[in-house]
């Protein structure tokens, strides 16, 4: 299973790919973003 979290209600859902379909477990919606860990910012020096 998968982690997605919901765009209108931003709850978090486990999804089954083995369903027939995925939705909101709360409100219903079937607009899921994923979700991923926050992106870390690098230096570069200039040349």
């Amino acid at each position: 299973m998968t982690s997605y979290k919901c765009l209108l209600c931003k709850t978090p859902v486990d999804v089954d790919f083995e369903s027939p379909y995925i939705q909101c477990t709360k409100c219903g919606s079937r607009i899921l973003i994923k979700e991923r860990p926050p992106a870390s910012k690098k230096r570069v020096k200039a040349i």
